[in-house]
């Protein structure tokens, strides 16, 4: 070959010998692909490192699989505490960090271990070298499993490519990146079309708003295919609810009534339209699951609740101050700082251990129903998309900037 051209590199695939049991098993029970996969992690664990158990731990907890804590004991002394080896090793510990944001209820070991590998980011943070730095820093920020995971490819593809890396995959990376952003991109024209059409009816918006609101759901009706599993009166009776919850929010706000915290976290979580917006989404779930998943997201369960109120409480954290100056119903913020009589850190706090306790209540649903996990999936996913938007306390309706590179990254600049 002419000297100067790039080869690729020659490499030898060699399948793991669970592929062909899972190939030969595909209708197992869930229990014994459970038992399996425990079986997989657990006969490694003995040679493998703080950073491929937590990677272990966190990937199959994610698909639903549920994996005991007990295999980070190999990590701790006999009197429990973390032994001092990991403290110097900062991959493990970020690993560790990302499986714990996996808990759910009643973990005290993970809670522990979050902790701990928090701490110690934030001792190393600043001193590491590159990309381990920032992706400690974007880790101690927005954990992995809650990162929005295009941003997030977006930021390893520009990271990988200044390591020693594989030329190849690096370039498939990146097509794969441009070719789905010129599909987003044609998508959100659409979206921005739409929207333009709606600027004509704010005139007498009340009765062409209602028209407007008609003509979408005809659209929709004759756009989707002929597929009896999806019942669009399921979404009618949502948008139906999220109206008759503003109306209760008016009453409330015209009537001076302050409701307790706990009675406006209930109205306004379900009133940010998380449950119309879950009954949507299950459009995208293959025919199969179409019509079960539907009928689940229809009866508002406790998922979709807790991602109603990670939202809410998100964007009440975020739009803090410029909500205080409104006239309209007080943010959960307000209500928490009245009802308690406590400061705005105190209050902000207190919330932020309550969107804990929801986000715990979405991982814990993984194991549930592993047959509805793709649409628990979308459901998470809106949970993530509030964070892009508010979080670290950010407020992107108020103050744009910190978004807008990020935007034209995604939509606009190619790799």
């Amino acid at each position: 070959m002419a000297s100067g051209v790039a080869t690729t590199p020659e490499f030898t695939y060699e399948p793991s010998p669970w592929i062909d049991f899972f190939a030969a098993h595909e209708q197992l029970p869930l229990q014994q692909i459970n038992m399996v996969l425990r079986q997989i992690l657990e006969s490694e664990i003995s040679n493998s490192n703080l950073h491929e158990v937590s990677l272990r731990f966190r990937l199959l907890r994610e698909q639903g699989h549920w994996v005991s804590p007990d295999v980070f004991n190999k990590f701790r002394s006999e009197d429990g505490s973390f032994i001092r080896d990991i403290m110097n090793d900062p991959k493990g510990l970020l690993s560790l960090y990302n499986a714990t944001h996996l808990l759910v209820h009643g973990e005290k070991t993970l809670e522990e271990a979050m902790d701990f590998s928090r701490h110690h980011l934030k001792l190393m943070s600043g001193s590491l070298k590159f990309p381990l730095d920032k992706q400690v820093q974007r880790a101690l920020c927005i954990p992995l499993p809650r990162t929005n995971k295009r941003v997030e490819m977006m930021h390893y593809i520009l990271e990988y490519e200044q390591e020693d890396h594989t030329l190849i995959l690096l370039e498939l990376a990146k097509h794969d990146f441009n070719l789905q952003q010129h599909v987003h991109l044609k998508e959100l024209k659409a979206i921005t079309r739409w929207d333009h059409s709606a600027v004509s009816i704010l005139p007498k918006y009340l009765k062409k708003f209602y028209m407007e609101i008609l003509r979408t759901f005809q659209n929709v009706e004759v756009e989707m295919p002929i597929n009896i599993n999806y019942d669009i009166a399921h979404l009618k009776r949502a948008v139906q609810n999220n109206v008759m919850g503003y109306l209760h929010e008016a009453e409330w706000s015209h009537q001076n009534h302050k409701p307790s915290f706990v009675d406006h976290v209930k109205l306004t979580s379900l009133n940010i339209g998380v449950p119309a917006i879950c009954v949507s989404m299950m459009t995208c779930m293959n025919d199969q699951m179409m019509k079960p998943a539907l009928e689940w997201a229809a009866s508002v369960p406790d998922v979709i609740i807790a991602v109603g109120k990670i939202s809410r409480f998100m964007n009440d954290i975020g739009a803090f101050v410029r909500r205080k100056c409104k006239g309209d119903l007080p943010s959960t913020v307000e209500r928490y700082i009245s009802e308690h009589c406590v400061t705005s850190e105190v209050a902000i706090t207190r919330i932020d251990t309550l969107m804990e306790e929801e986000w715990r209540t979405l991982n814990q649903d993984r194991f549930k129903n592993h047959a509805l996990l793709p649409a628990l999936q979308q459901f998470i996913s809106l949970a993530i998309s509030t964070i892009f938007f508010y979080g670290n306390r950010n407020d992107v309706y108020t103050h744009k900037t910190h978004i807008g590179c990020t935007i034209e990254s995604l939509f606009i600049k190619p790799i």
